[in-house]
């Protein structure tokens, strides 16, 4: 384990410091690519903080595996990926169960599936999922402050499972769902019945 905010490679002795690679700069806690590569030709542990992450890499059409431990804040980690990629799930990726920030994590992005994250501890979700233009699928659960998910491809289908995942509002939280294609037509009551007022 190294220094809190971290972010370490996976090489074939063990995990070391992102600095070993001469084509990758650590900024702020995320990854700076100086080549648009494809696909990035390791895995990557972020601890504590994972935010900037891969953030406007162009170029990326595949995720690398990713490993969280004890992260607590994802704010801009996938924002603006511009290929269309999805996320690997899995029992030891994507620990989110302490993330409290999650500010426009996939926002400009074309990632089209968001798995199960645990999304229970996040106090602040602004922008998370807006402008998410390749989304047609999100599994998240136990979010219960106000985010928005607008100008993506959820069905109806796929805009009740975010309100059946959703938690029990908190202040009065608002789910903006403007410009998807199951917007009128989806049903708004499984997430009224939980508090939330769902915007339009």
């Amino acid at each position: 384990m190294t220094a809190p905010g971290s972010l370490n490679v996976r090489t074939a002795t063990g995990w070391r410091p992102v600095g070993v690679w001469q084509d990758v700069v650590y900024t702020n806690g995320g990854v700076s690519l100086v080549t648009k590569l494809k696909r990035i030709p390791f895995d990557i542990e972020f601890q504590f903080s994972a935010r900037n992450g891969l953030m406007n890499h162009t170029g990326l059409v595949e995720l690398p595996r990713i490993t969280m431990y004890a992260v607590t804040d994802i704010q801009y980690m996938l924002q603006g990926l511009s290929a269309t990629v999805v996320i690997p799930s899995g029992a030891d990726l994507w620990d989110t169960s302490q993330v409290a920030n999650i500010t426009y994590v996939i926002a400009y992005s074309r990632i089209e599936e968001v798995p199960a994250w645990d999304l229970r501890a996040v106090t602040y979700a602004f922008g998370a999922f807006r402008d998410a233009y390749g989304l047609k699928r999100m599994q998240a659960f136990g979010l219960t402050v106000s985010a928005h998910m607008t100008n993506g491809l959820l069905s109806a289908e796929a805009l009740n499972e975010v309100f059946t995942n959703l938690g029990t509002a908190r202040n009065g939280a608002t789910i903006t769902i403007t410009g998807n294609p199951g917007t009128a037509t989806c049903d708004r009551t499984i997430a009224t019945a939980k508090g939330w007022t769902v915007a339009a």
